[in-house]
């Protein structure tokens, strides 16, 4: 039969366990940015107007600490203008540089870059020798009869069992550690070496170790489906292509992405300025309004007066017949 193990092993095993397993994915992380970004900056030179700095990192913290404040409201801004009193003030570039860090539109499309570039070094990573190694330890304790001679037995592990039997504990230690390599060649065959050691040791009893190795190498070349280079690299080679287009795809969204932030930066202040060139109109037009009243008051407030020499010349003038269309000539 089969007794368990210690009691605390198995926590102890399962917080080794995360440990390792953190570090890890911590360091394939890094070793996948360090790829990815090597191949962008790779490709950068080929592609005007490439950010050179290229990174998918994003903080989701907005500081507005060094912009300037609004000290002063607009008049035509009304009663609602005391709330951009102490508002900061951003300018274009500053515009711009706040949405290119904190845009969502623009986050997603680096990071479509970036797993572009990631399908890229996949591809490469597949014609490099790939080494991997593995280890498959073990620890067998199991009970059987003890043969005696005598009257006395000795050894710490020698018990009776329920059934009244003298039994031992035995434990043997196996392993079985292993390294292979794997390399895709150009051509479209796949060579793969192994070495593997299987190792056991008794810890009771008699104390004997048992060692075996093996070591093995395959080549595996098609000969008619999937050979040549060509074939072989065909993936390579679209891939390649695919980061170019991408990088290519990327700028010119760079460039529509400008010029929609700046197009809705200049939208505000155009607002801005048909409102207050509003304001001014209404102004303007309440000061001819009072200025045309004030000037119909003065004359209706003035004495109508008649020249006596005139009306005179007015009242001895015949009147046109009103049929006739030529002009009368006065009376001589």
């Amino acid at each position: 039969m089969k007794r368990c193990l210690q009691p605390g092993s198995l926590p102890l095993a399962l917080v080794s366990f995360f440990v390792f397993a953190g570090c890890t994915t911590e360091h394939y992380r890094k070793s996948a940015d360090k790829e990815a970004y090597g191949v962008i900056r790779q490709k950068t030179p080929l592609v005007k107007n490439m950010d050179e700095h290229f990174t998918v990192e994003q903080t989701n913290q907005l500081s507005l600490d060094g912009l300037s404040a609004a000290t002063r409201v607009e008049e035509f801004l009304g009663p609602d203008g005391e709330a951009e009193r102490g508002a900061r003030v951003i300018s274009l570039e500053q515009a711009l540089d706040i949405a290119v860090r904190h845009s969502r539109s623009h986050q997603l499309r680096k990071e479509q870059l970036y797993l572009q570039a990631l399908g890229l070094t996949l591809d490469r990573h597949r014609f490099t020798p790939i080494f991997s190694a593995g280890a498959q330890p073990g620890v067998n304790v199991s009970t059987q009869p003890k043969v005696i001679t005598g009257l006395s037995t000795n050894g710490p592990v020698s018990y009776i069992d329920p059934n009244g039997r003298l039994v031992e504990d035995r434990q043997v230690v196996a392993g079985r550690p292993s390294a292979s390599v794997s390399w895709l060649l150009r051509a479209g065959g796949l060579l793969t070496a192994a070495f593997t050691t299987d190792f056991t040791r008794y810890l009771t009893g008699d104390p004997r170790t048992f060692t075996s190795s093996q070591l093995g190498a395959t080549l595996v070349q098609p000969l008619w489906r999937g050979a040549g280079y060509k074939v072989t690299m065909e993936n390579l080679t679209q891939s390649e292509r695919n980061l170019l287009y991408a990088l290519r795809d990327f700028t010119q969204f760079r460039k529509d992405f400008s010029v929609q932030v700046a197009s809705a930066y200049y939208g505000v202040l155009q607002n801005r300025d048909a409102v207050r060139n509003s304001f001014l109109n209404m102004q303007n037009s309440r000061k001819n309004a009072e200025r045309t009243r004030a000037v119909r008051l003065e004359m209706d407030s003035r004495p109508s007066t008649a020249t006596p020499g005139r009306s005179r010349a007015t009242a001895s003038r015949p009147a046109c017949p009103r049929a006739t269309t030529s002009t009368c000539a006065p009376r001589r």
